[in-house]
């Protein structure tokens, strides 16, 4: 019997100590170690159809979480999660006391199973709506495939060195790049070329206005 394709989740959750700022700098060096090589370990036996990766650190039970999302069999499942927990990554974010736990988890079985909770309610009853969610997946994948591409140029062939104080350093500074363009292009960049595949229509914000980019 075939391996049916599902969503599994892998979250590493990271140390976050009271009145310290989030270390946003390790989601970017598990992005582009683990993350990068994740995929390209389960692409050699099965192409994962599906991924993406997200971040949060609210104050809360939660905290600081980065994690990636698979639409793929159990098998490479199990192979991507064993591969996170005997890598040198893990391993030395453990030593250092830089990671709290790590988990993976079954997540959904269907494909719109990992859209944002931000979809519409009135989604219901409204078939071509809720058939819109199965494509969010595909929108999601891409946005996170160009990321590890942005770190990657950043980067530009440069080593972030072994010790754990070079690595901090090193992915700050990718970090504090990536923020740079974030917010001085990505308006033009991406929401302005997004609304373009939409033929630029209105766009409601947040409930309060409509704009265009």
């Amino acid at each position: 019997m075939e391996d049916k394709n599902r969503w599994y989740n892998f979250t590493f959750r990271i140390t976050w100590p009271n009145n310290q700022e989030p270390r946003v700098w390790i989601d970017i060096f598990l992005a582009d170690t683990l993350v990068r090589n994740a995929i390209e370990l389960g692409q050699k036996k099965t192409p994962i159809t599906l991924w993406r990766i997200h971040r949060r650190w609210p104050r809360d039970e939660r905290g600081h979480e980065f994690s990636l999302d698979c639409y793929t069999t159990d098998e490479i499942a199990s192979l991507i999660d064993n591969f996170f927990k005997n890598s040198k990554e893990h391993k030395m974010l453990h030593e250092n006391n830089l990671l709290e736990e790590y988990h993976y988890n079954v997540d959904g079985e269907n494909i719109e199973d990992i859209t944002t909770d931000a979809w519409p309610s009135e989604a219901a009853g409204k078939t071509w709506l809720l058939n819109g969610k199965k494509a969010w997946p595909y929108y999601i994948k891409g946005c996170c495939e160009m990321f590890l591409h942005l770190i990657e140029v950043i980067k530009d062939d440069r080593d972030s060195g072994n010790d754990i104080g070079q690595i901090e350093r090193f992915y700050q500074e990718i970090d504090k790049r990536l923020t740079e363009i974030w917010q001085g292009y990505g308006c033009h960049a991406f929401f302005h070329h997004l609304s373009a595949v939409f033929g630029h229509k209105p766009l409601h914000l947040q409930g309060q206005f409509w704009g265009r980019f």
